[in-house]
C-alpha cells in the first residue's frame, strides 16, 4: 500500500463484492447513478476494466484506518447476483460465491445443520426445520428462553445463544424445549457459535515465536 493508500492499481477481469456490516452501509454507482447492493449478496463483476483498490485514511504509521474504496474503470460485460431477500445459499469458503438453493418464507435469526441437509432455525423465539431435500419449513415448538440469536450443533446436541439473559441453551430438536441446563457465558449477543475440540482452539494455542 503506498502514501495514498492504495493498495491495487492495475488490470482485472473479476470483481467480486460481498457487502457487509450494520444495515445497508455500502453503496455502488455506476455511471453516475446508484445500484442498490444488499448485505449477504454476492456480486460478481466481469469484463475488461482497470481496478484502483485504497482506503481513505492513512495514519502516520502507513497503516489503513478507514473505509476501502473500489474504483472501476472500463466495460463491465456481465455482472452475476442473487437477489431474492430471504433464501437458503450455499457458499463457496473460499471464493465467496453464492449459490441459491431455494427460497425461503422468512427471514431467519440463525441456522445449524448437522448434516447439510436439514437445517434448524430461530425465528425471533419460535424453533423452525428446514428441509433442503423436500424445501420446506415447519415450525418445531416455542423456545423456552426468549429470542436465540446463534444456533450450533456440538456433535448431536442443539445449542442456542439466548440474547436476553446471555445463556447457551441445550434444545431439543423435537419441540424447541431446554434440554438439561442452561450455560451463563456472560457474553453478549452473540450471533456466530462454532464448537471446536479444546485441543484445536487457537484462543488456547501458544504463541510460538522465533
Amino acid at each position: 500500500m503506498n502514501a495514498y493508500g492504495e493498495y491495487y492499481v492495475g488490470p482485472c477481469k473479476e470483481i467480486r463484492v460481498k457487502p457487509k456490516g450494520n444495515g445497508n452501509q455500502n453503496g455502488l454507482m455506476i455511471d453516475g447513478q446508484a445500484y442498490p447492493l444488499q448485505n449477504s449478496n454476492t456480486y460478481v463483476f466481469t469484463g475488461d476494466m482497470t481496478a484502483r483498490i485504497h482506503n481513505d485514511h492513512i495514519n502516520g504509521n502507513g497503516m489503513a484506518m478507514g473505509l476501502w474504496w473500489v474504483d472501476i474503470t472500463g466495460t463491465i460485460v456481465q455482472n452475476d447476483v442473487v437477489t431474492l431477500p430471504d433464501r437458503l445459499v450455499r457458499v463457496h469458503h473460499k471464493t465467496g460465491l453464492v449459490t441459491e438453493l431455494f427460497a425461503l418464507q422468512r427471514g431467519y435469526d440463525s441456522l445449524a445443520s448437522a448434516d447439510g441437509q436439514t437445517f434448524f432455525a430461530t425465528s425471533g423465539d419460535t424453533l423452525y426445520r428446514i428441509d433442503a431435500t423436500s424445501e420446506t419449513e415447519t415450525a418445531v415448538g416455542s423456545l423456552s428462553g426468549t429470542d436465540g440469536l446463534g444456533l450450533e450443533f456440538g456433535g448431536a446436541t442443539l445449542a442456542c445463544f439466548e440474547i436476553v439473559n446471555d445463556r447457551l441453551l441445550p434444545l431439543s430438536t423435537t419441540n424447541g424445549g431446554t434440554l438439561g441446563s442452561a450455560i451463563d457465558l456472560g457474553a453478549t449477543d452473540l450471533g456466530t457459535i462454532i464448537f471446536v475440540p479444546a485441543v484445536q482452539d487457537p484462543a488456547v494455542t501458544p504463541n510460538i515465536y522465533e
